[in-house]
């Protein structure tokens, strides 16, 4: 549902962080991460309340979901200054960055696209026992699908990695 999109940008920002920060280590760097992470604290503090208030404002039931999107954001602070960290060493992260959002964005957007129930709050239809009641073949061929353009996206960034690690096993 929409809590999870919501996590998954925040997942997606954390990723870029991840990078930023083993690079930022890998230098000697620790009070970049250290200071990144602080940011992020900083802006935990007052977004997590702001998206509550702002969640609760909209609606019902809004109020949690107001707060995974202030968290989503607060990422941002740390993925944004540690950037700015590695561009002091003279690393720029700006071209990948953008392109791996642009992806993140372009396939988010085509799953919503071939998302049969886009755009409405819904939960999959549960049994009073805690199982799934139904599930339509449909279902199951959209998130095949789905499954396969998302791996079929990230293909090209993935291969030299993929190529360089199948090399090594055949020994060449």
């Amino acid at each position: 549902g929409a809590i999870l999109q919501l996590l998954a940008i925040g997942g997606f920002l954390l990723t870029l962080n991840i990078s930023h920060g083993g690079a930022l280590l890998a230098m000697g760097q620790a009070k970049w991460v250290t200071a990144s992470s602080v940011a992020k604290l900083v802006a935990m503090a007052v977004l997590l309340p702001v998206g509550y208030i702002v969640g609760e404002s909209m609606g019902e039931g809004l109020a949690f979901s107001g707060m995974i999107l202030g968290w989503s954001i607060s990422e941002a602070f740390r993925v944004v200054l540690s950037s700015y960290a590695l561009s002091r060493y003279g690393i720029s992260t700006i071209r990948n960055d953008l392109l791996y959002t642009a992806l993140f964005a372009g396939i988010g957007g085509l799953g919503f696209y071939l998302c049969p129930d886009r755009g409405e709050w819904v939960s999959p239809a549960v049994g009073g026992d805690g199982v799934v009641a139904r599930f339509a073949l449909g279902e199951l061929l959209n998130g095949l699908l789905i499954a396969v353009l998302v791996n079929a996206a990230w293909a090209p960034i993935a291969w030299p990695t993929i190529r360089s690690v199948l090399a090594k096993r055949r020994g060449v």
